[in-house]
């Protein structure tokens, strides 16, 4: 995964809290040998090798003190979830819908997953749709992001 454009953004949030008093809602904190990064309000984590992560976390973050990651991902009784390649419009957003074995759907926003493009084969793995769905690269857990509620008619 290119973890370059996520620190791109991060710099130029910090930028704006800084020089145009901007709200700064990203978040972070430490998983494994990874940085765990919190944006798009809360809906995403990306979890950058600690190797790959070139920001100065006390510049970026200045006193905000590190979040419990590993309180927030918990895979236990997770399934591989199928991208049906479908699409649901909104008036909010554009969803892209998944599904697992028993044909329980996912909805995320479609802007979300866009943070992981650079992956060529992403496997997403959830427990239902009310929890977050993780995101791995082979077996390398790269992130996750929130899902949507939706209620088809």
């Amino acid at each position: 995964m290119d973890y370059s454009m996520v620190q791109l953004n991060l710099v130029k949030e910090a930028n704006a809290r800084d020089c145009k008093f901007k709200n700064f809602n990203s978040k972070y904190g430490k998983y494994k040998n990874k940085v765990g990064l919190i944006i798009d309000n809360a809906s995403t984590m990306v979890l950058i090798p600690e190797t790959a992560f070139y920001l100065d976390i006390s510049k970026i973050f200045k006193n905000a003190e590190a979040m419990n990651i590993e309180s927030v991902i918990n895979m236990k009784n997770s399934k591989v979830l199928i991208n049906t390649k479908q699409m649901v419009v909104t008036d909010k957003y554009n969803l892209c819908v998944f599904q697992n074995d028993e044909h329980e759907k996912f909805y995320v926003n479609e802007r979300l997953l866009k943070t992981f493009k650079s992956i060529k084969k992403p496997i997403f793995v959830g427990t239902d749709a009310k929890s977050p769905i993780y995101v791995f690269e082979e077996d390398d857990l790269v992130g996750l992001v929130l899902p949507v509620r939706h209620h088809e008619n």
